[in-house]
């Protein structure tokens, strides 16, 4: 190692114990942020599921009540109930629109967190990124479908 690069290091060490930069409290700090990030993603995900499973139960509860009681049952409370809820084709375009969406966000957030704009990104600060590929790639692969289907179908 040569003379200059020990003087940084050793600056930097004097810089580090001056300030007082605690690494243990950050990384406590970093994994309590995405501990609760995950937690309020699973928190809405089984949300989701609970109403709509409480909506079908409740569907069916009035179904049963009719059926019982000996009255006509509307057709659309019966589809309904049978889980389809329309006929309207899968809007490719649009999903596609929101994957690509997706995935540029996801690639931009990671290289500002990996500090590609300030120079600081190093090793393994590269691979974050690439986690937005799939959502961009399964994104243009939506609106391929969906121009396909426009012009041909």
């Amino acid at each position: 190692m040569d003379p200059a690069d020990r003087e940084a290091l050793h600056q930097l060490s004097q810089a580090l114990t001056q300030n007082h930069i605690d690494i243990n409290g950050i990384a406590n700090h970093a994994l309590y942020t995405g501990m609760f990030f995950w937690f309020a993603i699973a928190s809405v995900i089984i949300a989701v599921l609970y109403f709509r499973y409480r909506t079908r139960a409740d569907r069916m509860k009035v179904l049963q009540t009719l059926a019982e009681k000996g009255q006509p049952i509307p057709q659309e409370l019966l589809t309904g109930a049978l889980g389809s809820s329309g006929t309207s084709p899968p809007n490719y375009i649009t999903r596609g629109t929101v994957l690509v969406s997706i995935g540029l966000a996801m690639i931009l957030f990671f290289a500002v967190a990996g500090g590609a704009f300030s120079g600081t990104m190093h090793g393994d600060d590269y691979a974050g990124p690439f986690l937005g590929a799939f959502p961009l790639f399964l994104g243009l692969a939506y609106l391929g479908i969906g121009v396909y289907q426009r012009r041909h179908g």
